[in-house]
């Protein structure tokens, strides 16, 4: 159900776009495509602090928990700030 409502908001998002002209709609869908780059790398993070989190609690380690949620939120904060600035400094390579 996330995935339709997912898809359905980016599907109303272009019939809307699509009537401002081809241009914007060309930019819209190169924001999509950054933003599913950004998005690969923090999901993966999600899913590791996930598994790890699990794993932890599991070996009765539950006081780390927070570290390593604030240890895997710092370095993809990091990956992010390093796409971003990329982006903003380089941008004809995205």
């Amino acid at each position: 159900m996330q995935f339709v409502l997912s898809v359905s908001a980016w599907l109303l998002f272009y019939v809307l776009i699509e009537h401002h002209g081809e241009r914007e709609l060309a930019i819209s869908n190169t924001m999509r495509n950054i933003f599913a780059v950004f998005g690969i790398f923090t999901w993966s993070y999600a899913n590791t602090t996930n598994m790890m989190v699990s794993n932890i609690i599991g070996q009765q380690r539950q006081e780390e928990v927070l570290y390593l949620v604030r240890k895997i939120a710092w370095l993809s904060f990091l990956q992010l700030l390093y796409f971003a600035l990329r982006l903003i400094f380089f941008p004809p390579h995205f």
